[in-house]
């Protein structure tokens, strides 16, 4: 995983627009050693270290 950090401003969050969002956030789960925070139709997260990743449709 890449940190941005450029002074104060740091990455705490991403947010992925598609059609599937529990498939793509498990995958990423799986991917980056993550936890499936939570899922429904519409979106689901995944929590990295510091970073949320949400997908969504």
């Amino acid at each position: 995983m890449v940190e941005v950090n450029a002074g104060n401003l740091r990455l705490a969050g991403l947010s992925l627009d598609c059609a599937e969002p529990v498939v793509l956030a498990t995958f990423y789960a799986q991917l980056l050693g993550g936890e499936l925070r939570w899922h429904n139709d519409d979106s689901a997260g995944v929590q990295v270290d510091g970073l949320l990743l949400v997908a969504g449709e």
